[in-house]
């Protein structure tokens, strides 16, 4: 109980800082599903009203936020962000990266259908659900 509770405190820890270091709080919304061979790349965070199909590719400098599923290849901080984070309704990408890190779906440790964050901790890509986060 009390490891779930550190958890949840170092992912609100993460999206917070996160969101304070972005000097302007700006971002792009994308409403539509992203197909295989479909490639969206932003300067900044994006929020994707949709689901990223495998074969599809979400690049972003900032955060990526699906309200969907993933199952392509997602890469948030692009520029070397290790801040930057990935949530989605359903988390099973194809190839996951944040910063410099890269994760496949074979190393997924928690290929999930229910709302997740993943973060950078050290040199892994953590996936935790987003259930009873308190914010």
């Amino acid at each position: 109980m009390r490891l779930m509770k550190i958890q949840k405190d170092y992912t609100k820890k993460v999206v917070e800082d996160s969101l304070n270091s972005l000097t302007r709080k700006e971002g792009q919304f994308y409403k539509g599903t992203l197909r295989q061979r479909q490639v969206l790349e932003t300067e900044q965070s994006i929020i994707i009203l949709g689901d990223v199909e495998f074969g599809a590719t979400v690049v972003s400098k900032g955060n990526i936020v699906v309200l969907g599923a993933v199952r392509g290849t997602v890469h948030a901080g692009a520029t070397g962000d290790r801040n930057a984070f990935i949530t989605a309704l359903s988390m099973r990408p194809h190839v996951m990266k944040i910063a410099d890190i890269v994760s496949t779906h074979t190393y997924l440790q928690d290929e999930t259908v229910r709302p997740s964050i993943a973060r950078l901790d050290g040199k892994r890509i953590y996936i935790d659900p987003l259930e009873n986060l308190e914010w």
